[in-house]
């Protein structure tokens, strides 16, 4: 047989489609078990998606401390600033005015302080222990008080003949304090019959024809009352007849308290202990005037230390200076005014946005806060119309305890850090929007199709 005719043989097909076939199954195959292993290995991302903003926590605010007004203000918008750098002055003349005032009014008051110890002193001692004349009168005020007790052993004699006037008028005070308080008592017993009555709304029985006229009118006033108002009069009345039992109290205190004031005229059975007892009786009571004069000056005192103190602290908020560095936001409601109102703020200090630290703010839905947790991943796309997408990633750091609720639902606050993946430059700033997508989980495409399948 001629060589060139081999190819012509049977033999040669069939070994040539014997090789053929083996081309095509074996990828198919091969591919068939890498689509498997594919679904069963590889991994979708579930995912959560909001919006999201980028914010900062660190914005410090710029308050007015003082009332005064502004003598220079270097804040404008978007402003770069250095911590401790100045940027409002104020006008503190009246305030050095004032503390210098102050300072002069603190040692006055000392010295008065002492002057009346000195006095008080002297009239324990019964004799002076000025040394000087002081610039108070209490010197002059207690050689006075002295000699007028030299006189009053030379008019001993007249007080033998007011000493019966003193009598009566202590005994008719007496009676007349006594009948004031039983008086006040009945009075008293009458509001609590009232109130008790009020409290359990029945008939009152065994009070005085002015309590029962009382009663009466207030049970007029409830029923002249709504339906809706009764129970507010109710509380109103019987809050009004607790503050009648109160005011009752109180003037039975101060009945009583006068009472325990009212002192007996003295014995004449001994007239050097009348007189003994008169003399100390006016040092007494010149001595409890000077010991509440006293008190007045150390409560002035106190007074003046402390505005002294505030004044200082005032004058020291003289300029007000960045307490961070970053860059100024104004409150252009009070934009180059010159007096501003004491706690007003006049401006906001933003940090600078580091591109590897950016903080974002985003609200999610309560009914996916379940899936989201502290340190779960994010994507964040920023927008970006007409340039290529900014994407960043980052984790969430805090999570709001209590939901918000508005119109579109109840949405939880969410926060964390952010930091550019793609190299794609812009301006960060904040307040910038842009999609935010919160990474819950992974499920194999397998069960992604399968889920595909039973749906449709």
């Amino acid at each position: 047989m001629n060589q060139n005719n081999w190819q012509n043989t049977s033999q040669f097909y069939s070994q040539s489609h014997k090789h053929f076939y083996r081309w095509i199954i074996y990828p198919t195959v091969v591919l068939f078990l890498f689509i498997l292993l594919f679904l069963f290995f590889g991994k979708k991302e579930i995912i959560i998606q909001s919006q999201a903003q980028i914010t900062s926590d660190l914005v410090s605010k710029i308050q007015i401390p003082i009332e005064s007004k502004i003598i220079e203000n270097k804040l404008s918008e978007n402003l770069s600033v250095k911590k401790g750098e100045s940027l409002v002055k104020f006008d503190i003349e009246s305030l050095k005015q004032q503390k210098s005032s102050l300072e002069k009014e603190i040692p006055l008051v000392q010295n008065q302080i002492l002057a009346n110890q000195t006095f008080i002193d002297s009239l324990k001692q019964g004799k002076s222990l000025f040394t000087s004349d002081d610039d108070f009168g209490y010197s002059n005020q207690l050689q006075s008080l002295l000699a007028e007790n030299t006189a009053s052993d030379y008019a001993f004699k007249q007080s033998i003949i007011d000493h019966e006037s003193e009598k009566s008028t202590y005994e008719n005070s007496k009676n007349s304090i006594q009948k004031s308080i039983s008086k006040k008592q009945v009075e008293k017993n009458d509001w609590k019959k009232i109130k008790s009555a009020w409290s359990s709304q029945s008939n009152l029985s065994g009070a005085s024809e002015d309590a029962t006229s009382q009663y009466l009118n207030f049970q007029e006033q409830l029923k002249a009352s709504s339906k809706e108002e009764k129970e507010q009069v109710k509380v109103n009345i019987s809050s009004s007849i607790n503050d009648k039992i109160s005011q009752i109290d109180q003037e039975l205190e101060q009945l009583e308290m006068e009472q325990s004031k009212l002192t007996p005229p003295a014995s004449y059975d001994n007239e050097k202990s009348s007189q003994e007892y008169k003399k100390k009786q006016l040092v007494e009571q010149t001595i409890a005037t000077a010991k509440q004069k006293s008190i007045e000056f150390k409560e002035a005192q106190e007074k003046y230390n402390l505005e002294l103190q505030e004044v200082n602290k005032q004058i020291q908020d003289e300029i007000i200076t960045s307490p961070i560095d970053g860059f100024v936001h104004i409150n252009y409601n009070v934009k180059d005014h010159k007096i501003i109102p004491k706690g007003e703020v006049i401006a906001e200090i933003y940090p600078e946005i580091k591109p590897g630290k950016i903080e974002f703010t985003s609200q999610i839905e309560a009914s996916d806060l379940t899936q989201v947790k502290s340190g779960m991943r994010v994507h964040f796309k920023l927008d970006s119309k007409g340039n290529s997408p900014i994407i960043m990633e980052g984790k969430i750091k805090e999570i709001s305890a209590n939901a918000e609720t508005s119109e579109r639902g109840s949405f939880y606050i969410v926060k964390g850090f952010l930091k550019q993946t793609n190299k794609t430059p812009f301006n960060s700033r904040y307040g910038l929007n842009g999609r935010l997508s919160l990474i819950v989980g992974k499920k194999s495409y397998f069960n992604v199709l399968k889920e595909i399948i039973i749906k449709n």
